[in-house]
């Protein structure tokens, strides 16, 4: 994977005060720093023209948000660049300029903190970090799930330890620091990219002569995350599987961005249909943006099948509620993975609606993983 970098130049000055990590208020000549900051798994968006990411390989960055700290508290710094003015208020910068200069950086800061698409100079998010003057209070905020579902304007964060360079920039600051940050989005990312209705022999004929796609939905998530990247609120959870009935589940669904209707999608026995197929256009699937952590969502689709001995159409529904890759279940979904999958069942997976349904999933730095769902 191709990377770009964005650097950042921090230099500490004269005659600021703060706590240092020894307890001693002043700053001493030696303690002046001069900071590289480098950030990976970046593509940069223009202000005009958007920048596709490429097979799910980038993250977009159209805005940032630059802060230090010292482990507890907050700094910013001085930009003294004509565009950046001399206002240690100035941490916001569009990312179509990625090298910026700060100046008379606390002394006690030994860490940066890079947070991606805060919406804006007047973005909510923007003004919230604005507020913070502790690195506790700034990895409390919180990022709701349906505002993180685009994948070209996900909240993003990163952080780098200064780690001495050994020799002098070229404006001569001694004590030069570096600090390599890879920057991710803080939540996991599903993709449903295809169904199929499998024959198990293939002389023998299918129950059901199609199968009606109406819904795919997920359960078992939480609707938000902290900027710590741990999730945030209740975990929405109807439990499909115990209850052994879909229907109220699925009635009580609500548009938005845990769920998807189907227009008119039939499967007929071994046939594939990619979500391409039903979307219209390559690289189409069925995107969930979830919390990272050990809570698998259940991914569950609502069906219905025709008899092929004839009569009335059976109501349908399957539950991958766990996900299996090449090396084993996973046990926990990870921040800026994107975990792919596609749904493939038999007649035995339908015939007791409440079974859970294992699936498999492929994993993009985005880093993609393929996996298979467990029914």
């Amino acid at each position: 994977m191709k990377l770009r970098s964005l650097v950042l130049l921090a230099a500490l000055g004269f005659g600021l005060t703060a706590c240092n990590n020894d307890g001693d208020d002043l700053f001493k000549d030696e303690e002046s720093k001069s900071v590289t900051i480098s950030l990976a798994n970046v593509l940069p968006q223009s202000k005009s023209t958007g920048t596709q990411i490429q097979n799910a390989t980038k993250v977009n960055l159209k805005d940032y948000y630059v802060v230090f700290t010292d482990g507890t508290n907050l700094y910013g710094g001085y930009d003294l660049t004509p565009e950046g003015g001399t206002s240690d208020a100035e941490k916001y910068y569009e990312a179509t300029t990625l090298s910026k200069t700060f100046h008379f950086v606390n002394g006690a800061a030994n860490q940066a903190i890079v947070i991606g698409n805060v919406g804006g100079v007047a973005g909510a998010l923007k003004k919230q970090l604005d507020k913070c003057s502790t690195l506790a209070a700034l990895k409390a905020l919180v990022c709701q799930m349906g505002e993180e579902q685009d994948e070209k304007d996900l909240t993003l964060y990163g952080t780098g330890n200064f780690v001495e360079k050994g020799s002098a920039d070229d404006a001569q600051h001694t004590n030069v620091y570096t600090a390599n940050i890879n920057v991710a989005p803080l939540i996991a990312r599903i993709e449903v990219t295809g169904f199929k209705y499998a024959k198990v022999d293939p002389q023998t004929d299918a129950k059901y002569s199609k199968i009606t796609l109406n819904k795919i939905a997920i359960d078992n998530y939480y609707p938000a995350v902290k900027l710590d990247g741990t999730y945030d609120g209740d975990l929405s959870f109807y439990d499909v599987p115990a209850t052994g009935n879909s229907q109220n589940f699925f009635e009580s669904l609500k548009p938005g961005w845990t769920n998807d209707k189907f227009t008119g999608v039939e499967l007929e026995p071994d046939q594939d249909k990619t979500a391409a197929d039903i979307l219209g256009e390559a690289g189409d699937a069925y995107v969930y943006h979830v919390a990272i952590g050990n809570t698998i969502p259940h991914i569950l689709l609502q069906m219905q099948g025709t008899p092929a001995a004839g009569g009335d159409d059976v109501p349908l529904h399957i539950v991958a509620r766990g996900l299996n890759s090449a090396s084993g279940a996973v046990s926990t979904l990870e921040a800026g993975k994107v975990y792919r999958l596609s749904f493939e069942f038999k007649d035995k997976d339908l015939e007791q609606p409440a079974k859970c349904v294992e699936v498999t999933v492929t994993v993009a730095n985005w880093v993609v993983e393929v996996v298979t769902p467990q029914f």
